[in-house]
């Protein structure tokens, strides 16, 4: 499957992916075929980008660590969570920390599954899906380190809630497509303390989780907020949620740009260890990244053109690859398939975005 920007979708284009809003209504089923309403009406549903089928790998199978019914379940659940602000301090929490165990369910049975996929989300919903997204990822991340179900399960929901007091921020300064201004950063920077104050109040969330909403701005060197606290003085919680908030943020495609390709994000939280974040949560974390997930387009060190079959866990670098041209654009090499655990000679050079790719596809003469 390949990501595909709404403006370069085609009609007969078919949807890999089902997408959802933050109800749990079905806008769009796999297997779909894509016509210039349904393209039109993405648009309108301010969707920047679907995953549609290709035909350039045999029996491509790509998973997304979180099962679509539980990603679905839980979205639902923190929309109504927040949507009950101001009516009541009384909000019923128990159907977040049911989405909350539920997550930590499947992810205990695959703790070893690796990151390959950015889910889809509409422009409205941003903020639900993100919440849910940050949670698996965090949850992820602890479970490879051995966290106890109790742990998982009191991290899961601090991180679902971790964005509650964005609820005191107008949607003007949240959905702006440009820089804050120094006043509109200030206001920004209040969500935090008031996510705790939301939280406390409810009374229905673990002190521990409620710092997760409190602490998870703060940077391991000091330079965060709202207290500017460095390394152990931040709670681990708000350590790991800090690492998926980031990364998550990085990788989902919004209005106004496109998310960044998983090596990119990659490359930029790496370029943070031990400023942004806990360089030993997040050497951790990073693991988990499938590097060049499968799918992806790539040249390698010796000009050829090939597309990732399969992701090595702890060696995503250096995925199984099938070719699809030599460097001459020679395609009789097509369909054979090299391990590049084998081929240390051969390295990824670079990952073919996506216009490159429709338009290689072109040169190639190869199917979508």
């Amino acid at each position: 499957m390949q990501r595909v920007s709404v403006s370069n979708l085609l009609p007969g284009m078919v949807v890999a992916r089902s997408i959802h809003d933050a109800n749990g209504i079905l806008l769009l089923a796999k297997g779909f075929s894509l016509t210039q309403k349904f393209i039109d009406g993405l648009v309108q549903q301010g969707i920047v980008s679907i995953y549609i089928e290709n035909n350039l790998l045999e029996q491509e199978q790509v998973e997304d660590f979180l099962r679509e019914e539980t990603r679905v379940v839980a979205v639902k659940s923190v929309k109504t969570y927040f949507s009950h602000y101001g009516l009541t301090d009384k909000v019923n929490v128990e159907k977040v920390k049911t989405a909350a165990n539920q997550i930590v369910d499947e992810i205990i049975l695959n703790p070893d599954a690796m990151i390959q996929l950015t889910d889809i989300r509409t422009h409205n919903d941003y903020t639900f899906a993100h919440s849910v997204n940050v949670c698996a990822l965090s949850v992820l991340l602890a479970a490879s380190m051995s966290y106890n179900q109790e742990r998982l399960r009191e991290l899961a929901l601090g991180a679902l809630l971790h964005d509650v007091g964005k609820l005191e921020i107008s949607n003007d300064i949240l959905n702006k497509p440009s820089q804050l201004d120094p006043d509109e950063w200030r206001i920004m920077q209040h969500h935090p303390k008031a996510g705790f104050q939301i939280l406390k109040k409810r009374g229905q969330v673990s002190t521990p989780a409620m710092i997760i909403s409190y602490a998870h701005h703060e940077r391991y060197d000091g330079s965060g907020y709202p207290r500017g606290v460095a390394g152990d003085e931040i709670h681990e919680y708000a350590r790991l949620v800090a690492i998926a908030d980031v990364f998550d943020a990085l990788t989902a495609d919004r209005p106004y740009r496109s998310g960044l390709m998983l090596h990119e994000a990659y490359d930029l939280l790496m370029a943070s260890s031990g400023a942004h974040f806990d360089p030993r949560l997040l050497a951790k974390f990073l693991q988990s990244i499938a590097v060049y997930p499968v799918g992806s387009v790539v040249e390698l060190s010796d000009g050829s053109i090939a597309i990732v079959k399969k992701v090595h866990a702890g060696v995503s670098w250096r995925p199984t690859v099938q070719m699809l041209a030599d460097a001459a654009f020679n395609t009789a090499v097509r369909g054979q398939t090299i391990d590049l655990r084998d081929q240390l000679a051969l390295t990824v050079r670079k990952v073919f975005r996506e216009r490159e790719v429709l338009s290689l596809m072109k040169q190639l003469n190869l199917p979508w």
